[in-house]
């Protein structure tokens, strides 16, 4: 049953994700769609999560998507095509369409100060 989401890694023992993405839910991002703002569980670089109404999107819809990431010093703002490939009760799963070099630049720079944090707040500790 669980073999089409995990699998074994080369030593055997362990079991990994078979995501293409890695999933961050630590970073503080809010998702505007036609101009209504829906909380983010998580995001990757191939989509994202939101919580809402899932009765307000359709399977396959596509959309236009801006994230909105809380920095340290900015709000960065990105905005993405996505298409809707899960719903369930309030939560509203999107793929991402091709990733621009802009975008991909974007989300670096989310990762990057979300490490520059960790390492300050290390150093403080």
């Amino acid at each position: 049953m669980f073999g089409n989401v995990l699998k074994k890694n080369d030593t055997g023992n362990d079991f990994v994700s078979r995501r293409a993405h890695e999933r961050r839910q630590a970073d503080s991002c809010v998702a505007v769609i036609d101009g209504k703002m829906y909380p983010l569980q998580d995001w990757s670089f191939g989509g994202a999560q939101i919580i809402g109404d899932e009765r307000l999107f359709g399977m396959d819809q596509d959309m236009d998507i801006t994230l909105k990431f809380k920095l340290r010093d900015q709000v960065l703002e990105t905005t993405q095509n996505a298409t809707v490939i899960r719903k369930s009760r309030n939560a509203i799963g999107l793929r991402f369409g091709e990733v621009t070099s802009g975008t991909r630049k974007d989300f670096q720079k989310v990762l990057d100060d979300h490490m520059v944090n960790e390492f300050a707040n290390s150093q403080s500790a």
